[in-house]
């Protein structure tokens, strides 16, 4: 080291604005902040070079490259999710041993889940994926009050499924 030069200091923090968003049809982009330990903030172009996945519409994971250049060295990876939004507008209706669900269209959404329980806070267990809007749950036992809810789902790029929220809870008593 010679005299009078300053050591680079290290790279002390790279961070995304937003690591969450909920699916809205618009591409999402957060931007990157990278500060060094002399807490001296880095500039783009410069001194770092960014890299976004492409897409980053639908729902999934989703990651944004930030190499290093000129004194700062290195590639770190940042990665922020798009999530489907909660289920909304659940109906259910008992009828004679069944109980039929109705729910609203989730954006990004491409099946959804339904859900069953025996009590409101009891252990829901699923009970079909479905691409409709609609479901009739059969051989129900007459007289008994079933709780329902449901949940958005959709496939990644990458093949994984993601889930939406979880919609209100709604109870059918059945014929």
């Amino acid at each position: 080291e010679k005299q009078g030069e300053e050591p680079i200091a290290r790279i002390a923090s790279v961070k995304l604005s937003d690591t969450k968003y909920v699916y809205d049809k618009k591409a999402k982009k957060p931007t990157v902040t990278v500060t060094d330990a002399n807490g001296k903030m880095l500039t783009y172009k410069s001194d770092y070079k960014l890299k976004y996945d492409s897409g980053r519409k639908k729902a999934g994971t989703y990651y944004v490259s930030v190499t290093f250049r000129g004194e700062y060295k290195g590639t770190k990876a940042l990665k922020f999710k798009i999530v489907l939004p909660a289920a909304t507008g659940l109906s259910a209706a008992g009828g004679k041993n069944t109980a039929t669900l109705n729910w609203k269209k989730t954006d990004g959404a491409g099946k959804y889940v339904v859900y069953m329980a025996l009590a409101k806070n009891g252990t829901y267990k699923k009970v079909a994926t479905t691409r409709k809007l609609t479901y009739t749950v059969k051989n129900l036992t007459p007289g008994a009050t079933y709780y329902f809810r449901i949940r958005p789902m959709a496939v990644t790029a990458s093949g994984s499924n993601t889930y939406g929220g979880y919609s209100k809870v709604k109870s059918a008593k059945i014929r």
